[in-house]
């Protein structure tokens, strides 16, 4: 199906559909292939297929961590059909007990659960459900994510090893991918101190930062997938032409948004370093698209002033507490 050719009649199609367009909604379900999503799932397939523990992805809050997890965990699963890929969240407790541990193991698995079971039951049952899915499969091999893993201590990893434990000694390999906050940094930190390098060789070996928006190179790359992303994708219609069908007909690319998006965000006066989760830029384009459609014209491009009320809608301010320029080795 093609999108109508005259202004009047796209614009009708374009209000028909206008509530469905994954901008508009903008859950989790919409993931665009950004850079850093793409970088990250490369690392992690190499992972899975050479059955290679240790990596670990650290950024502040609201930086997009959690929309990378789940892209992985689908692209893992599209890429290795015969594996099983398994997501666990990490839960912070001042007293982790063994049952709580591996009943959410169990759960992540989908396993049901029953009352009155014990810890050490639980941690068998564990074991026998991680085994038999890597027995599954031809690759004999489990993946497991892990997200905000900075709130696991000695206790968690510890368990979690006697898992990877039981399924080493009978030939699968149980691959652990982590996700969490700075303070997973301290928590490695604070195992290799207390003497636990066989828990932090094993599951936080690598350490890499999950990189913000920090360049205008950055930038563009985000927004040219605008340019390049169609929906509905039958029409060939891209997101910029959707909320802007004049202006893109006479050139303008949403690409072209990507230098005053980002004067934006760094406000007046010039600074050192810019860290944009992409949680912020996703709201201000959001914003940007959806309410300046009015604006629409042939040689139409976006101005500071709309800019600026499209990063004030975000209710962004700068988070800088880790550096991701290098990994966190």
């Amino acid at each position: 199906m093609l999108a109508p050719d005259s202004l009047d009649a796209f614009i009708a199609w374009r209000e028909e559909i206008w509530d469905l367009h994954p901008v508009v909604v903008w859950d989790r379900s919409f993931l665009l292939p950004t850079p850093v999503i793409t970088e990250s799932g490369k690392l992690v397939s190499s992972d899975v297929y050479n059955k290679r523990t240790g990596t670990g992805f650290v950024s502040p809050p609201r930086m997009g961590k959690t929309s990378c997890l789940l892209s992985m965990v689908e692209s893992i699963r599209e890429a290795f059909p015969a594996t099983a890929v398994l997501f666990m969240e990490a839960y912070l407790s001042s007293n982790p007990t063994e049952n709580a541990f591996y009943a959410d193991m169990l759960k992540g698995a989908k396993f049901p659960l029953r009352h009155g079971r014990t810890g050490a039951e639980r941690r068998e049952q564990a074991k026998d459900l991680y085994l038999a899915l890597g027995k599954d499969g031809d690759n004999r091999r489990v993946v497991l994510f892990v997200d905000e893993a900075q709130n696991w201590g000695e206790c968690e990893w510890t368990w979690l090893k006697a898992v990877q434990t039981h399924l080493w000694r009978n030939g699968i390999a149980l691959v652990v991918i982590s996700f969490g906050q700075p303070q997973l940094i301290e928590r490695r930190n604070s195992l290799i101190q207390t003497g636990r390098r066989d828990l932090t060789d094993r599951f936080l070996r690598r350490l890499r930062a999950f990189r913000a928006i920090r360049t205008l190179s950055d930038a563009e790359a985000i927004f040219k997938l605008f340019d390049e992303t169609r929906f509905p994708e039958s029409t060939g219609v891209s997101y910029s032409e959707f909320f802007f069908p004049q202006a893109f007909r006479a050139g303008w690319r949403f690409k072209h948004e990507s230098k005053l998006a980002l004067q934006a965000f760094i406000g007046n006066g010039p600074k050192e370093k810019i860290n944009i989760g992409m949680e912020w830029m996703a709201l201000a384009i959001k914003h940007f698209l959806t309410e300046f459609t009015d604006c629409d014209s042939a040689g139409w491009k976006g101005t500071v002033e709309q800019w600026q009320e499209a990063v004030a809608s975000s209710d962004w301010f700068d988070n800088d507490d880790i550096d991701d320029e290098k990994d966190l080795l």
